[in-house]
């Protein structure tokens, strides 16, 4: 009897340690995806805010180019900032003029891909003797001003590229304290694991999307003025063309343009132009109405989209945004400024296969203003 009590307790002591290593079991297993779970969600969201990162460095770049092409014929080639970021740009093609552009071999295969149209961003993670390093890639496109100087060129074509080199020593640090995090958690019992894992997920959720919507918001946003930027504009310019090509609701475009802005630059510095730009910005976002989207194109040139607006109503409201302009003087960090802008008016026509011909009309009524005496709105001749 003894003996069978003690083999009874034998086997319930083994059925119990048996039940706790299957408990054991279950919590690492669980505990393992926990962990595999959240450390590759982690890696995600950082691929994801290092691209939009990267996204909004080369719209910046852009700009940048964009402003130096026309104002000064510079010419930007490879760059570090000097803002302790480190982080570094090169323009890049398959056959350069100058060797300085050369494309290695993985940008290379990126342009070709870029040039092939199935492709249009390129990223990966290189490792250097200093660290990990974020390489991003985005295609230069054919505009409209580039055809002055390259009339074979079309527009919309990639042309080289932009690419940007971000270190990840912080985005390392950052990875490697969510790992020892994460292999706390591991430790935990099973239901711990369970509520404090998603309690942090849910946090570091919170923190990643702030951060994502952050940073997506100065890829879309001019530092400046505080306005959409040209990427931004751009895509609202294409949801609503395709809006009104479901519709059949009018659409029109209004280009503005400060007058003798150089002179501004020239005369008063560069400081008396930027108040000028975030003064117009302010006063023409007040001018137009809550449906109209207002942002900055590049250096002084600025666009209004306005939707379901006749080609009267968008005369109209430029000459509003032009008077709300000149009607009083802009406050200069050292004297007051009067500024004038010009306008070119275009709208959307049956004739219209994208808006590159909508915004190419609404350039040439821009360029007609300042031909017939700047201060003045011109719609283009359909």
């Amino acid at each position: 009897m003894t003996a069978m009590i003690s083999a009874s307790r034998k086997g319930h002591t083994a059925n119990v340690r048996r039940f706790g290593a299957q408990l054991v079991l279950i919590a690492v297993i669980f505990s393992a995806l926990l962990y595999a779970g959240l450390y590759t969600e982690l890696k995600a969201d950082t691929d994801r805010a290092l691209k939009t990162e990267g996204a909004s460095y080369i719209n910046l770049l852009v700009n940048v180019g964009e402003w130096t092409a026309w104002h000064s014929s510079g010419e930007l080639q490879s760059e570090r900032a000097a803002d302790g970021t480190n982080v570094a740009f090169r323009l890049i093609d398959l056959e350069p003029l100058n060797p300085v552009y050369l494309a290695d071999e993985w940008e290379t295969q990126a342009l070709e891909a870029f040039y092939a149209g199935s492709s249009s961003s390129a990223s990966r993670v290189e490792e250097t003797s200093s660290g990990d390093v974020y390489h991003y890639m985005e295609p230069v496109l054919i505009q409209q001003e580039c055809l002055g100087c390259h009339a074979d060129y079309k527009i919309g074509s990639p042309r080289g590229a932009i690419s940007v080199e971000i270190p990840m020593d912080s985005v390392q640090e950052r990875i490697s304290a969510g790992r020892l995090i994460y292999g706390a958690f591991s430790l935990m019992a099973l239901l711990a694991m369970v509520g404090g894992g998603s309690f942090f997920l849910a946090t570091f959720h919170r923190s990643l999307d702030a951060s994502n919507r952050r940073l997506e918001e100065m890829a879309v946003t001019d530092e400046l003025t505080g306005a959409p930027n040209r990427r931004a504009m751009l895509e609202t310019l294409e949801m609503e063309f395709e809006r009104s090509g479901r519709t059949g609701d009018p659409l029109s475009l209004i280009l503005l343009d400060v007058d003798h802005f150089k002179e501004v630059n020239d005369t008063l510095g560069h400081a008396a132009g930027d108040t000028v730009l975030v003064e117009l910005a302010r006063r023409a976002r007040a001018s137009i109405r809550p449906y109209d989207t207002f942002g900055r194109m590049g250096g002084e040139e600025f666009l209004v989209v306005a939707p379901g607006t006749a080609p009267s109503e968008a005369d109209r409201l430029a000459e509003r945004i032009l008077e709300t302009v000149r009607s009083s003087a802009f406050s200069g960090p050292d004297n007051d400024i009067s500024v004038t802008v010009s306008a070119g008016v275009s709208s959307l026509s049956v004739d219209d296969s994208g808006v590159d011909s909508l915004l190419a009309r609404a350039d040439e009524a821009l360029y007609a203003a300042k031909d017939g005496g700047r201060d003045r709105v011109m719609s283009a001749q359909e």
